[in-house]
């Protein structure tokens, strides 16, 4: 087993000499064993190793699981790391499953641990039942190609999942066989949930019926993901051809394309305008018919509008008004404000990526920062000035000349001291507030985490 997670890692998880990860523990069988495999494989491979372990608030006893992990991280000589989320009230407030809310609040916290520690991957235990249970999920959900992916063994934001090739039998009988104590979630039990129903209730007659179904299943999501990568490089291209400097579509470009790359086209399209989260497969296909409409026709989906106007399908505007939101910046700490939190950060030396990082975050010069400014939406009079201007302007003519829709402008996170804008979150930093190196002493970098808004496009422009 061993052996097998070292070839994962070496090869399909890309994981480097020198490099840190950061193992997810949550104190089960399958984190463990990982744990153990990891420690094993670490003097041998070169890299450096950290625990993060996140309590959901849904179990009574997961306090005691943190701290089961904990212990075991410092008999190990093993930085830990842990964070605590309510994924109940997640889910209420924003009408979730308990399962997709906990996920979510999951992944932020793994991500913001990673930060922390400077771990460059973070290591799941899924292995291949968790992989056959995917794939079934989506199949039943009436998923498109990509979600009969699955799960794949290396992610670009640098998760990966080195198990994917072992069955759950194999990680249990090395856990028995090196003594590896571990606890159980009383939960796994209970079919309410989705996942469990299909462990517990569906997977085991499958296998009954065709034995071999979970690696046949694994087996025929690594064949696709092969597809879907080649389908959605093709799509890449296509959409570039399909999209005019202004960010709307060709309709007619649209229509041509043959149905499977049309479908990623307005799929990627939606999803950089809108809610992400809540685009379906119904969202795409009204798309794909607003393209061959007349001109003048609308459509309402998650998060905005798209209107095709003389054959250009452009994003509009949102049908419901945006709520207003406004925060204290915490220096340091985590500011809420709507679905999104900003994290303040000090740093004592100016950091190596200043000129090259995700847009999730931004660095300033922390002395010419102001001392009470809040993180909010736009309003009117607001004025930015951007990197290299020797003056500011209206923040308006700044999204204008950046082609922000407008609904997108309403939703974009500001950090901001009266109408002075020094931040737009995933877009600028105000030219006065910059870092300078041979001048600036401590550095404040702020990151933007759980946004709704146009932070999700940006993203995927920067480096």
């Amino acid at each position: 087993m061993v052996d097998r997670i070292a070839y994962a890692l070496e090869g399909p998880c890309r994981v480097e000499q020198g490099m840190k990860v950061l193992v997810a523990v949550s104190g089960g069988p399958d984190s463990m064993a990982l744990l153990h495999a990891m420690r094993v494989l670490a003097p041998r491979m070169g890299i450096a190793l950290c625990v993060g372990h996140v309590e959901h608030g849904i179990r009574p006893c997961s306090r005691s699981d943190a701290d089961f992990v904990q212990k075991r991280c410092a008999e190990a000589g093993i930085p830990f790391c842990r964070r605590s989320v309510d994924a109940p009230a997640l889910a209420a407030a924003e009408k979730l499953s308990l399962e997709d809310a906990a996920r979510r609040l999951r992944y932020e916290a793994l991500f913001s641990m990673a930060e922390e520690s400077g771990a460059a991957r973070i290591a799941l235990a899924h292995h291949m039942d968790d992989q056959a249970e995917t794939v079934l999920m989506h199949l039943f959900r009436g998923s498109a190609l990509g979600g009969l992916c699955g799960m794949r063994p290396f992610r670009e934001d640098g998760v990966i999942r080195p198990m994917l090739a072992l069955r759950r039998d194999e990680v249990l009988a090395y856990c028995r066989e090196n003594g590896i104590e571990y606890r159980m979630d009383e939960t796994n039990t209970d079919t309410r949930y989705a996942r469990n129903a299909l462990r517990l209730l569906v997977l085991p007659g499958v296998e009954d019926a065709f034995p071999g179904a979970v690696e046949s299943i694994a087996r025929t999501a690594s064949l696709v993901q092969d597809e879907e990568a080649f389908l959605q490089a093709h799509a890449k291209q296509a959409e570039k051809a399909c999209l005019d400097d202004s960010g709307a579509l060709d309709a007619a470009a649209v229509v041509r394309l043959p149905e499977a790359v049309a479908r990623r086209v307005a799929l990627a399209f939606l999803r950089r305008y809108g809610d992400a989260r809540r685009i379906d497969s119904g969202h795409v296909e009204a798309l794909l018919g607003l393209c061959g409409a007349e001109t003048g026709a609308a459509l309402d989906v998650p998060g905005g509008r798209v209107r095709n106007n003389y054959g250009r399908v452009a994003w509009e505007g949102a049908p419901e008004t945006p709520a207003e939101c406004e925060s204290e910046l915490a220096v340091p700490g985590v500011t809420r404000c709507g679905k999104a939190s900003v994290r303040a950060t000090l740093l004592d030396e100016i950091p190596n990526d200043l000129k090259c990082h995700p847009a999730a975050y931004d660095y300033f010069d922390y002395d010419a920062f102001p001392r009470r400014a809040v993180v909010r939406t736009r309003r009117p009079g607001d004025r930015f000035r951007p990197l290299g201007m020797r003056g500011s302007q209206p923040l308006k003519e700044y999204f204008i000349d950046r082609k922000v829709p407008r609904a997108v402008r309403d939703r974009t996170l500001l950090c901001a001291d009266g109408n002075r804008i020094v931040w737009v979150a995933g877009m600028g930093v105000n030219d006065g507030v910059r870092v300078r190196p041979g001048t600036t002493r401590r550095v404040l970098r702020l990151e933007i985490s759980g946004e709704d808004n146009f932070n999700n496009a940006q993203r995927q422009k920067r480096p």
